[in-house]
């Protein structure tokens, strides 16, 4: 199933500033099988479980990419649009 409204991008703006593995440390790319291993291994739970789950879902039904960002960053949607966006960038490869 492709995405329906043919968006390139989905942005969850969140009260996080990414994804944060096992030592802490945000990780600016995540793909599907990286967020799927996460996910099984307990890396990724409760909130952030669900984002990436969510982000998953939209990967499969057409969505080119996905990021995770911080919503309390002033400026956070004009970062978001500019050359380097906040955040872990979540792809399908």
């Amino acid at each position: 199933m492709r995405c329906l409204l043919g968006a390139e991008q989905l942005h969850f703006v969140t009260d996080v500033d990414g994804v944060r593995d096992q030592d802490g440390q945000i990780h600016p790319v995540l793909t599907a099988l990286q967020s799927r291993d996460w996910i099984d291994r307990g890396i990724a739970t409760g909130g952030m479980q669900a984002k990436l789950e969510a982000a998953l879902d939209a990967l499969r039904k057409g969505i080119r990419e996905v990021r995770i960002a911080p919503g309390a960053r002033p400026g956070i949607m004009q970062d978001l649009l500019g050359t380097n966006p906040p955040g872990t960038r979540l792809i399908l490869a």
